[in-house]
């Protein structure tokens, strides 16, 4: 995670001087982690989902995807047209399983398959490195469009435990 992350801050770093956001526990007497999450993932650009078959079972995971989701129905009203419905804000990143176990809400969007690369390599590999240049691309040109929408986040809130894993669930089922 800490590589990928540090990809991302490399390419996006030659376009942008934000820091891109990796979902870590702050387990800091008097933190209030959903609160300060909710803002984190509304002020994103996108989000990068980072698959392994664990995903499914991680209830923050799904409270994650499916405010994404939300945010991004959101942008897509208040762009308008400049909305580029060819491209999602949600990128999967397929670190662990097989293509064809992927849930439908994985499989749905086009997702970049790393299972095949060693983790040890993975800094050191031409594929990864042209990916990953190419989402830093994608995020940036979603940046320019979404930095005149001046979202307040401030009210955000992620969605509960049971709304998230009710939806999944039903995704997988149609």
């Amino acid at each position: 995670m800490e590589q990928l992350k540090q990809a991302l801050e490399d390419y996006l770093g030659l376009w942008l001087s934000e820091e891109v956001f990796m979902d870590k526990p702050r387990l800091n007497p008097g933190y209030n982690y959903n609160e300060a999450l909710a803002e984190a993932i509304c002020e994103s650009v996108c989000m990068i989902v980072v698959f392994s078959p664990l995903y499914e079972e991680r209830s923050y995971c799904l409270r994650e995807f499916f405010a994404m989701e939300r945010i991004e129905e959101k942008r897509k009203q208040m762009l308008g047209e400049k909305y580029d419905r060819k491209r999602r804000m949600i990128i999967p990143i397929v670190l662990r399983g097989k293509p064809e176990d992927l849930p439908p809400k994985i499989k749905d969007i086009q997702y970049r398959d790393f299972s095949k690369i060693l983790l040890a390599t993975l800094t050191r590999n031409e594929e990864f490195d042209s990916v990953i240049n190419t989402i830093a691309a994608d995020i940036y040109k979603y940046y320019k469009d979404l930095k005149a929408l001046n979202e307040k986040c401030d009210s955000f809130k992620l969605p509960p435990e049971e709304e998230a894993r009710r939806s999944w669930i039903k995704s997988t089922l149609t």
